[in-house]
């Protein structure tokens, strides 16, 4: 058996050949031992070249990775960049459409409005009805012969079946306790701050509690002059009483609303309940 070579010691050009008879035990064991110790020598060192590979192979993975994730958040952000920028983009369209569309109605309303003072400005101004004429003379004849309008100058009779009410005026009205007269028609009231007994023409005595409203009296009332010589108008009307309790001065207070078959001038009502000598206001 020849010798092997033992790591770092220098081999000599020639090396006479032994053989292992010719060792002893311990030679033997000691050779053996530098074997050993060789081998692990070389096998720590592929070792540590695999350890590099493995080392090395992992860099370049993690490398890619980074590249990857790299490419990615790029990709991401020129994605986020053209949602953006597309948002953007509607935004401002709609921003576009919404001044066009306000552009386009204040041109509607400015057209509506040029329309609508060159229609006033076409119309003719309005004359007075024959009625406003009327009311005019009536209230001169009025001042000039001193005449009033009084229960002989106003009668009340049954409502047309077939009369329309249109127009209607709410009113705030305070009763004296006992009887009053109001457009010809003469009704007593009586109660306290629950309750008013109502006894008026044409329908049943009713006890009115607070709250409640009356059935409509409904009347046609003629206007006279010169003492019922001269028609001036037939009225067909009705009135609706709410009792609203007794006030500190003991008077009964009501709402009353009023419906009329025509227009009438608010002062010639003024004039009606003023001469009933009853506390009233506009409601």
């Amino acid at each position: 058996m020849t010798g092997e070579q033992v790591p770092g010691v220098p081999v000599p050009d020639s090396v006479p050949e032994v053989q292992v008879r010719d060792l002893t035990d311990e030679e033997i064991m000691e050779r053996a031992k530098q074997i050993n110790e060789a081998r692990e020598i070389e096998r720590q060192e592929e070792l540590k070249r695999a350890e590099a590979v493995r080392k090395a192979e992992e860099e370049r993975k993690a490398a890619e990775i980074r590249r990857a994730e790299e490419i990615h958040r790029a990709e991401e952000a020129q994605k986020a960049a053209k949602i953006a920028e597309a948002e953007h983009l509607k935004k401002l369209e709609e921003e576009k459409k919404a001044e066009e569309l306000k552009r386009a109605r204040e041109m509607v309303r400015e057209d509506d409005a040029k329309r609508a003072a060159e229609e006033k400005a076409a119309q003719p101004k309005k004359r007075h009805t024959g009625l406003k004429i009327f009311l005019v003379i009536l209230v001169l004849l009025l001042i000039a012969l001193g005449i009033t309008i009084a229960s002989h100058g106003v009668t009340n009779d049954v409502i047309s079946s077939t009369a329309t009410l249109p127009y209607q005026t709410t009113y705030n009205i305070w009763l004296p306790q006992g009887e009053t007269t109001v457009a010809g028609m003469t009704f007593t009231a009586v109660g306290d701050d629950n309750s008013v007994k109502l006894s008026i023409p044409g329908l049943p005595t009713q006890t009115l509690y607070k709250g409640q409203t009356t059935a409509p009296i409904s009347h046609k009332m003629t206007l006279t002059l010169l003492w019922g010589a001269w028609k001036v108008m037939d009225i067909n009307y009705s009135a609706e009483l709410t009792y609203k309790g007794l006030t500190s001065e003991n008077l009964l207070a009501f709402g009353a609303v009023i419906k009329t078959d025509r227009q009438i001038p608010e002062w010639l009502l003024n004039i009606g309940l003023s001469l009933s000598k009853i506390q009233y206001s506009k409601a």
